[in-house]
């Protein structure tokens, strides 16, 4: 109770607009499930002559929980939030993660956007992250954008963009491993529906690449400018099988067996499963509680150039969540 009392506290104070870049002349979207009610991310293209705008904007969390209160204590204590066949448990509680918070349409909102600038041919060449303003234009859902990309030139082209992204990784060792997900769905009279959702549609593709883009570059950020975070590696596979005349969902079973577990820690090193140099999770501030401290030690940073952790601290945090994390 105490908690939800701070949270109330919070909403009302709200946030600081200050020293904050106002990007909300951006035609931002978000494109989630249709039950959706903490957007944490969107997104935004501009097209100008030969070279492409792309905006990845993740709602900052950490101009409004202060590290160490008591609702930051509970995050902590939560570590995730939970998605269940009837409900979730948020780890924030409704009015920051489904109101203040969220993304929601039309609504002013404080986020920590990655605007990168792209040629023609869809390469980065430069990139910047911000503390922004940013009001979401649309709220799309996946099936919406599977049925419109083609017709839309901004859908179409970062799907194609996604997909040379993806394309970019399996060259540098990426394992494609995804299954679809099983939606559970409960009706009126109890009646239990399970129907399988593929990870392989446009939009999909396109939501994942772009926030492991948001990831990874944020990463690279942290590790250049000494910005002490929690990053996450994996050493090689201890073999690599080949799909070829194998059932998929056999293969991925068989070839997750042979991967090296998840490392989180302060030193940055490869990912090998997503063929990445470095790695870390900042894209889910509201859902999970690492993404957060590492928003916060980046927003720190570009506030002051100071950090709010130091690696012991985050060690000692680390130690705290992980265990929970492997028990959800």
């Amino acid at each position: 109770q105490e908690a939800e009392n701070e949270s109330c506290r919070l909403s009302t104070l709200g946030w600081d607009r200050d020293q904050r870049e106002d990007l909300r002349e951006l035609e931002v979207f978000t494109i989630d499930g249709p039950l959706t009610r903490d957007f944490d991310d969107a997104l935004s293209l501009r097209m100008t002559g030969d070279e492409v705008d792309l905006g990845i904007h993740i709602t900052d969390v950490s101009c409004l929980l202060p590290p160490d209160s008591l609702l930051d204590h509970e995050a902590r204590l939560r570590a995730s939030s939970l998605y269940l066949a009837r409900d979730q448990i948020p780890m924030l509680p409704d009015r920051l993660s489904h109101d203040i918070l969220s993304l929601k349409k039309d609504h002013d909102r404080p986020a920590l956007s990655l605007l990168v600038r792209l040629n023609s041919d869809g390469h980065p060449t430069a990139h910047r992250f911000v503390q922004s303003i940013i009001r979401v234009k649309e709220q799309l859902t996946y099936d919406q954008v599977n049925q419109r990309y083609k017709a839309d030139q901004r859908l179409d082209w970062l799907y194609r963009f996604s997909r040379r992204l993806r394309e970019r990784r399996i060259n540098q060792g990426a394992l494609i491993l995804s299954l679809p997900e099983i939606a559970i769905t409960v009706g009126e009279d109890s009646q239990i529906t399970l129907d399988l959702v593929s990870q392989e549609t446009p939009s999909r593709i396109m939501v994942a690449e772009l926030m492991i883009l948001y990831n990874w570059l944020g990463a690279l950020f942290c590790r250049e400018n000494q910005i002490p975070i929690l990053y996450r590696s994996q050493e090689p596979p201890t073999e690599k099988l080949s799909p070829d005349h194998l059932d998929y969902r056999y293969y991925v079973f068989m070839q997750r067996r042979k991967l090296n577990r998840l490392v989180i820690d302060t030193e940055a090193r490869s990912h090998s499963g997503l063929g990445l140099n470095a790695y870390t999770n900042l894209s889910s501030p509201i859902r999970r509680y690492l993404d957060l401290i590492n928003q916060r030690q980046i927003c720190s940073y570009l506030n002051d150039g100071t950090h709010r952790y130091n690696q012991q601290l985050l060690d000692e945090i680390r130690l705290e969540v992980e265990p929970r994390l492997k028990n959800l």
